[in-house]
């Protein structure tokens, strides 16, 4: 359970960063 749980938080961080990034990319032209 620890390491799924672990394995979520990575996996959302991730996609909060990636999205992010993009975001940011578009934003800047």
């Amino acid at each position: 359970m620890t390491e799924h749980t672990t394995s979520m938080i990575r996996i959302s961080s991730i996609m909060t960063i990636t999205t992010t990034t993009i975001t940011t990319g578009n934003g800047a032209g």
